[in-house]
């Protein structure tokens, strides 16, 4: 497989160690599929480093797409931490388990102007008649994402959820991890699917709030 989009060598490492850690990986494996040498994915693997990213992300939700709003819908976000050597495939479903949704539809991730999705399999790029997908298997480390950045999450082709995802910080461990946690919130539980009376009434959030259960129920999300 070719190389998918040009890393620095600070997100090439990330993506190493993703690939040697999560997909199990041999580093003959890893150099042919990044095509790099494989002296240099030796080099990475074996090599002692503090250099693992923590992510602080804010999830907001601007609707659907129907609705064309240009800001979030105010008084809702969910704010997440997670490391930046799991998968974008990892992320939704950390995002999945903060809404308390069924987690059964495709998804994508809008990052830089390049499109990660899945698209029912994942092991190869799929070519689309608008856009260009690539994997959504890629690690957030591996993104070039910065404090500030925001990129965008699209739930369910039918009915098209728009999530902004705001980096709100980044920070260093010593560790890789594979856990998740809720670390702020507000507003109750979105609905996922709508009855005829709610959408009529544009009704958002479910009718009675459990941000409280909510937040216990994802604040130590681990990784199956």
């Amino acid at each position: 497989m070719e190389l998918m989009e040009p890393f620095s060598e600070e997100n090439l490492s990330h993506q190493i160690r993703h690939l040697k850690d999560v997909e199990r990986l041999s580093s003959n494996q890893i150099a042919k599929h990044l095509n790099v040498g494989n002296h240099y994915v030796l080099r990475i693997l074996t090599e002692e480093t503090s250099s693992f990213l923590l992510f602080r992300i804010r999830i907001e939700y601007l609707g659907q797409v129907y609705q064309d709003n240009t800001v979030p819908i105010s008084g809702w976000h969910r704010d997440i931490e997670i490391g930046g050597d799991v998968s974008l495939n990892h992320l939704n479903e950390v995002i999945q388990e903060a809404l308390g949704w069924d987690n059964t539809h495709l998804y994508a991730f809008d990052v830089n102007d390049k499109h990660y999705a899945y698209l029912g399999d994942d092991d190869y790029i799929v070519n689309d008649v608008y856009y260009k997908y690539f994997s959504a298997k890629i690690c957030l480390g591996a993104l070039g994402l910065h404090k500030g950045h925001t990129f965008v999450y699209k739930y369910d082709f039918g009915d098209r959820h728009l999530f902004p995802l705001t980096v709100v910080g980044i920070e260093k461990a010593k560790n890789s991890t594979d856990s998740a946690r809720v670390i702020g919130f507000a507003g109750c539980d979105l609905i996922q699917y709508k009855t005829e009376e709610e959408e009529d009434e544009g009704q958002v959030f479910v009718s009675e709030c459990a941000a409280k259960v909510d937040f216990k129920r994802v604040s130590s999300f681990q990784k199956g």
